[in-house]
């Protein structure tokens, strides 16, 4: 795998579905009526913020801290398109030290006027380990 570059951007998008908010919520113990007895039910913040852990994971990112704020509401149904920017590296003897800022944007919904709309933006800071170096992969 190539080493991390500033100005490094990565897509992801996925559709979110009834399923996968069942699943989330009993995995995470968050039951609340909203993700569970709504039609369509809202997806919980965390599972749209896994878009970026996506990338993370392609990237073999370490994370260190993730921060979000989540700016409108997702549901069951609708298609969310994650883009992670690569914002800075820093190389050390066995590693990459990175910066990535995330947008989340909502692409398509049941809701016509839902489209196109940010719902969570996002810093992840974390490392790569260098193979070149013999770091740990």
């Amino acid at each position: 795998m190539p080493p991390p570059q500033e100005g490094d951007v990565h897509v992801v998008e996925r559709t979110f579905t009834a399923d996968d908010v069942e699943e989330f919520a009993a995995v995470s113990r968050d039951t609340q009526a909203i993700h569970t007895e709504r039609d369509p039910p809202m997806v919980h913040g965390l599972l749209t913020a896994t878009l970026s852990t996506e990338v993370g994971g392609d990237l073999a990112v370490l994370a260190r801290t993730m921060t979000f704020d989540f700016l409108a509401p997702v549901y069951a149904g609708d298609t969310v398109r994650c883009e992670w920017t690569t914002e800075r590296v820093d190389a050390r003897p066995d590693r990459y030290d990175l910066t990535a800022s995330v947008e989340c944007r909502r692409t398509a919904s049941r809701r016509a006027d839902a489209e196109q709309t940010v719902v969570l933006r996002g810093e992840v800071t974390g490392l790569v380990w260098r193979s070149d170096r013999g770091g740990s992969d």
